[in-house]
């Protein structure tokens, strides 16, 4: 599959294109240092426990989690109204690609086929990698005969920056040319508990989430005929 180079987008298209870049959000400086450096060393605190499972946070006020940290980035992510936060961490080499997907009730999928995702989905970097790629459909729907993507959105990648984009959309992580760790905090935002989904409960707490600058960031959108398979 290839990324096409394309301009010539149909003017009726172009309300539809805008809306998707403007749909997302990215923010740079997000956090200060010290709140940064915690997180980080809280994540190899993990290591040797963690299975790479998500973890259930309830949007409660008697929830000292959510008070300390996921309150404090949904109002800075804007995230509005939600049941609560289910949150995980990544950690990759930079050199390796994360597959197109959708984040979804992972077991009511596996069970019935039910595609529930969440409201907003977002990515907190701790180090720098490659960006997130975010798509308006799947691009392996141009292996049936379904309508491929027509939009595409890069963006993230840098140490202390948060992407936050419609739940329902598609994205995945382009590869670079580095063998550095790619480490970063998966917040998926949903108006109810997704199935199975358990509260944190390995040794350690995440640290006091404080804020600093949050400029905003661009994200760079193609539009047009973007996917298309690769000849045999």
């Amino acid at each position: 599959m290839e990324w096409l180079e394309r301009t010539d987008v149909h003017p009726e298209c172009e309300l539809k294109h805008a809306c998707f870049a403007q749909s997302m959000r990215y923010l740079d400086t997000v956090m200060r240092e010290e709140t940064l450096i915690s997180l980080i060393e809280f994540t190899k605190r993990l290591e040797g426990t963690y299975r790479g499972e998500s973890f259930w946070c309830d949007a409660s006020q008697d929830n000292a989690e959510w008070l300390g940290f996921f309150s404090i980035l949904a109002n800075v992510a804007n995230v509005g109204p939600i049941a609560g936060a289910e949150w995980w961490i990544r950690r990759a080499v930079s050199n390796q690609s994360k597959d197109f997907h959708f984040d979804k009730d992972e077991h009511l999928f596996r069970r019935n086929g039910q595609l529930k995702t969440p409201l907003w989905s977002s990515v907190l970097y701790l180090t720098s990698g490659g960006p997130t790629l975010i798509c308006d459909g799947d691009p392996g729907a141009l292996r049936s005969n379904e309508k491929s993507p027509t939009s595409m959105a890069a963006a993230g990648g840098h140490r202390n920056q948060l992407l936050i984009f419609p739940g329902h959309l598609c994205h995945g992580v382009a590869a670079i040319e580095s063998v550095e760790i790619r480490l970063s905090l998966i917040v998926n935002w949903w108006p109810r508990r997704p199935t199975r989904v358990a509260p944190f409960r390995l040794p350690g707490t995440l640290p006091p989430l404080e804020i600093s600058e949050c400029r905003e960031a661009k994200v760079r959108c193609r539009h047009g005929e973007i996917f298309r398979l690769a000849e045999s």
